[in-house]
């Protein structure tokens, strides 16, 4: 929806989250305000290399620049602890 609703997307993100999609993420989105910032992709730790590369290869050949790559792994929620 913040792509299609308030147009914050680029084409780098749409092109991360449609090749996110490829490399079997379950969900792959914008976060944040948009405009050049960060994209999500929830993914199965064994696509993880492959989506990085197909996203690499074809950032390179639309001239776009390179993209940063975190990696995070799911964990519990904060808690309370007395």
């Amino acid at each position: 929806s913040l792509r299609d609703d308030y147009a914050v997307s680029t084409p780098e993100l749409d092109a991360f989250v449609t090749l996110a999609r490829i490399a079997g993420a379950l969900g792959a989105r914008l976060t944040g305000a948009g405009f050049g910032g960060c994209a999500i992709a929830l993914i199965e730790k064994s696509n993880v290399r492959a989506l990085t590369e197909s996203v690499t290869l074809a950032f390179a050949q639309q001239g776009y620049h390179a993209p940063m790559w975190y990696e995070f792994s799911p964990a519990a929620g904060a808690e309370v602890v007395l």
